[in-house]
């Protein structure tokens, strides 16, 4: 059997691949996970009051136009214009989402508590840009 590729078999691989599953199997890192999403949504919730924020664990979603979605009729009604509003004045402060309110996004397990609180100050600035907009 011939097996190739570029990371096959490569030491350094193996060894990320082996510390990556050790870091998975810790027993507290998916409720810390799902905690500092919990805060980064309530601050996003605090920043854009008028914004829907769901969470799932480490992901999650943000949108203008709607309180709930659930289904295809609740998606369309999401303020597409609006989105695209914050995500270049989140872009500008340094914050990256993704380009599409449809899309998901998460945290990861390598920000820490002041990488939240950094980004939430950063989205501070644009919400204000937001504000100034809708004026």
């Amino acid at each position: 059997v011939y097996q190739a590729g570029t990371f096959c078999g490569n030491p350094l691989t193996v060894r990320a691949a082996i510390a990556a599953l050790r870091e998975y199997s810790r027993p507290s890192l998916y409720s810390e996970l799902s905690e500092m999403t919990r805060i980064f949504c309530e601050g996003l919730r605090r920043h854009f009051p008028d914004a829907y924020v769901p969470q799932a664990g480490g992901m999650f979603g943000f949108g203008f136009g709607v309180q709930n979605l659930r289904d295809h009729t609740d998606a369309v009604r999401l303020d597409t214009e609006k989105f695209a509003h914050f995500f270049h004045a989140a872009l500008a402060e340094g914050v990256y989402f993704p380009p599409s309110t449809f899309d998901a996004a998460c945290l990861s397990t390598a920000h820490c508590k002041e990488d939240i609180e950094e980004a939430l100050g950063r989205l501070e600035w644009a919400a204000a840009s937001l504000a100034q907009r809708t004026l």
